[in-house]
């Protein structure tokens, strides 16, 4: 019998010496893991929440679970040997019990750490999602506007040029602008977030930075058009003015001085020679460009009548 046990702690003793080897050669490996993780801390120590910083931290923990995970299987087995060969008692039993639970709660803090570093990155992904979201509600928005500047345009195409549709359209190019700027204010809110989170070369970064370079080219053409409509009405209004025009009026400066002259003319009851008539609406290719000039002719009309 003396013999039997013997032999049976022989065998134990071998076994704590392979199981040691081997718990040794994995706490190297979790050394490696751990240098590892330092170097990704230091690494993005200035944007340690970035979705680059997160990401790179998720697959340094994901590495260091797998290797504890090993541990406390190999320390699982050792203490199965242990508790075979030595009693539960046994001191060496009782150290490897305590070397389990200690690696357990280790692996617990590991797999807490992860999860908190997953949800984190879910987070900075939901905040770039927001922007698209508001990004997308401001250009429905934008959509709505440019229907209404086409109707404006479709609504006013035989007197484009009158005070009211030119009022028309600047109210809806004004509408447009503030639309636009406030798309490309979002827009650059995003591209420092994903510049931030991805880094300055990331695809998604280089995108939001052609998108926005886009917007900020059809801001600058919405603004020269709301220029160019805002000097078309000041003289539109200018002339409704000169003219007696209604708002809804062309500028009679549009018109040739013949066809001027005539409807004038015709305006004041006065029917022209038949000769005289011709020769006036000759003068069509010339335009009739300022009050006084209608004030002259209106004076030769008289004098034909």
């Amino acid at each position: 019998m003396a013999g039997s046990a013997d032999i049976g702690v022989k065998i134990g003793l071998d076994g704590e010496r392979e199981f040691r080897q081997a718990i040794e050669q994995i706490n190297n490996g979790l050394k490696v893991n751990a240098a590892a993780m330092a170097l990704v801390t230091a690494k993005y120590a200035d944007n340690s929440d970035s979705i680059e910083g997160l990401t790179a931290k998720g697959k340094a923990l994901d590495a260091q679970i797998e290797a504890q995970n090993q541990k406390i299987a190999k320390l699982q087995e050792a203490l199965a040997n242990a508790t075979t060969n030595f009693k539960e008692t046994d001191n060496r039993t009782l150290k490897w019990q305590q070397s389990l639970k200690l690696a357990e709660a280790e692996l617990i803090g590991l797999q807490r750490e992860l999860q908190k570093n997953t949800e984190s990155i879910k987070n900075a992904e939901i905040n770039i999602g927001q922007y698209e979201a508001a990004i997308e509600k401001i250009n429905s928005g934008l959509k709505l506007t440019a229907s209404e500047l086409a109707l404006v345009t479709a609504k006013f195409s035989d007197n484009s040029q009158s005070v009211k549709a030119l009022s028309e359209k600047g109210k809806a190019l004004e509408s447009q602008i503030t639309g636009q700027s406030q798309k490309i204010e979002q827009m650059r809110q995003a591209l420092e977030k994903t510049s931030a989170s991805f880094g300055e070369t990331d695809s998604r970064t280089n995108e939001w930075k052609r998108s926005l370079n886009i917007a900020e080219a059809e801001l600058i053409e919405m603004k020269k058009e709301l220029e160019n409509n805002s000097q078309a009405l000041k003289k539109a209004q200018s002339d409704m003015e000169k003219y007696g025009l209604r708002e809804d009026e062309v500028a009679k400066q549009t018109k040739g001085i013949g066809t001027t002259i005539n409807d004038l003319a015709g305006k004041l009851g006065i029917n022209l020679p038949s000769g005289a008539e011709m020769a006036i609406s000759a003068l069509d290719n010339t335009k009739a460009s300022t009050a006084a000039l209608v004030g002259v002719m209106a004076m030769l009309i008289t004098g034909m009548a």
